[in-house]
């Protein structure tokens, strides 16, 4: 998929202390402006008249040929990008105006990493900002999920839940999880927290555990000298022989070919 990316940054109204208005002049849209809310706000913007107020972990999107005014005090996080590759337009142009980003933490370091960028002029700086762009619009596809202003505390309650969950994961990778455990966490039904789980980060909890335990076998292979069992234990396998079969689905080869070429090439 081809686009440019026309602009980013992080914007703050309260840094401009009483030099805005309450509300800025409305304006018409060129290009896709995707916004996140990091902080609950007193304002909002205004999309094609209607009235939208900045909320933490929700995002807005303002399409080509659209009206939008920002009302003040305000603070997101932004990039807009120009397209006309039609498969991108047809799927952005699908996503809600208003809706709830699910895996809000991990956007803003993305974010985070696109406002280090010091020459967007440089070719290195370029594949760096069309990389982190790339991760956000991949985010904001899988959460494509609008509530319309009316986005509900129940639907922010369930996404700060499904974040702890993930937490949780990426932080108990190496004990016994199952789906209930999870599940019993959001006081939700297990197969209604899968659906969530899984639309919110685009794994089922099962990858999602898989992708982590494969993950730190392979730093534990690159750094330490541990035994193929040693490291099945202390990642969460239940055996050698299944860390070896799990690992080598996820990486095409099995632990020792990957240490070997790994270290072979520092």
């Amino acid at each position: 998929m081809q686009f440019t990316v026309t602009g980013f940054n992080a914007f703050n109204s309260s840094a401009y202390k009483n030099k805005l208005p309450r509300s800025v002049k409305e304006r018409m849209v060129t290009s896709y402006e995707f916004e996140l809310y990091p902080v609950d706000c007193q304002g909002g913007v205004t999309i094609n008249g209607v009235d939208y107020t900045a909320k933490k972990g929700c995002f807005s999107l303002t399409k080509p040929g659209w009206r939008q005014r920002l009302r003040l005090p305000y603070k997101c996080y932004f990039f807009n990008i120009h397209t006309h590759d039609e498969v991108l337009i047809e799927l952005l142009d699908r996503l809600p105006v208003y809706g709830v980003l699910w895996d809000m933490d991990e956007a803003v370091k993305v974010f985070h990493e696109l406002l280090q960028v010091n020459d967007r002029n440089d070719p290195a700086d370029r594949l760096l900002i069309d990389g982190c762009v790339c991760k956000l619009l991949n985010m904001l596809l899988r959460s494509g999920n609008g509530d319309g202003e009316g986005t509900s505390s129940g639907t922010l309650s369930h996404r700060r839940m499904l974040q702890q969950v993930d937490r949780y994961i990426r932080e108990h990778y190496m004990e016994e999880i199952n789906l209930a455990e999870l599940a019993d966490m959001c006081n939700l039904h297990p197969n209604y927290f899968h659906r969530l789980y899984t639309a919110a980060f685009g794994q089922t909890p099962a990858q999602r555990l898989l992708s982590c335990r494969v993950g730190a076998a392979k730093i534990m292979l690159l750094t330490e000298s541990c035994t193929m069992t040693d490291i099945a234990n202390r990642c969460g396998f239940s055996s050698q022989t299944y860390f070896g079969y799990k690992f080598k689905e996820a990486m095409g080869m099995t632990p020792l070919q990957y240490r070997k070429k790994e270290l072979s090439r520092k």
